[in-house]
Parts: C-alpha cells; structure tokens; sequence
C-alpha cells in the first residue's frame, strides 16, 4: 500500500473526529472499524445508525468504496452504492453526502439507484 493509498483511510478517521460530537448530539449511533493494516486491501468502515436508518461506507486503501443505506420504513432491501475515491476531497464529500442521507431520512436520494 502506497502512501497515497493510506491518506484516504486517514481520511475517513478524520473526518470521524471532526464529526462525531455533532452526530451523537443529533442521535446517531456510530462505529468505526479501521483501518486495518497487513491486509491485501485494507479498509475502514464506518457505520452510522439512526432510528430509521443504517448507513455502512467501507473505504478499501485502493480507493474502492461500497456504501449500504438500509432503511427501516423501505422494506424493498439496502441502497447499494458502489465506486473509487482518488483523494481526501472525495472521501471528505462522500461521507458528507452520506451524513446528509441520514439528516434528511432519504437513505435513496443521490445514490446509485438514481443515476
């Protein structure tokens, strides 16, 4: 693994720290598994859970990302979302845009079922 490749691990954990108060205060439930390290890809994974919602975002050191929304009230199955990330800026925005699902109860808004 590169040291580029590492940034983005880094990146999501930051973004974690810089977020983490401000979520729990909103009700949210969160865990971070990661990164791992010694690993053919390692990975973060961030899970952020409400009462309606369940967002899961697992950023792979190739820059691969999956992220799942599953919703309480949507009984259709989990929003699959699935792509690369090249750099912090990216990984910074997704989990933005991940938090900005949860915030509005549309865990289907913007994701890959709507492109």
């Amino acid at each position: 693994m590169g040291v580029q490749s590492r940034h983005l691990l880094t990146s999501a954990v930051v973004w974690l720290e810089l977020n983490l108060k401000s979520m729990e205060a909103d009700g949210a439930s969160v865990d971070l598994t990661g990164p791992s390290s010694g690993r053919s890809k390692d990975s973060v994974t961030l899970e952020i859970a409400t009462e309606r919602e369940l967002v899961v975002a697992t950023i792979w050191d190739s820059g691969e990302f999956e992220v799942i929304v599953e919703s309480t009230a949507d009984l259709s199955g989990p929003a699959i979302e699935v792509g690369m990330l090249f750099d912090d800026a990216q990984v910074q925005t997704l989990l933005d845009q991940m938090r900005a699902k949860l915030e509005a109860g549309s865990p289907r808004d913007g994701g890959a079922d709507s492109a």
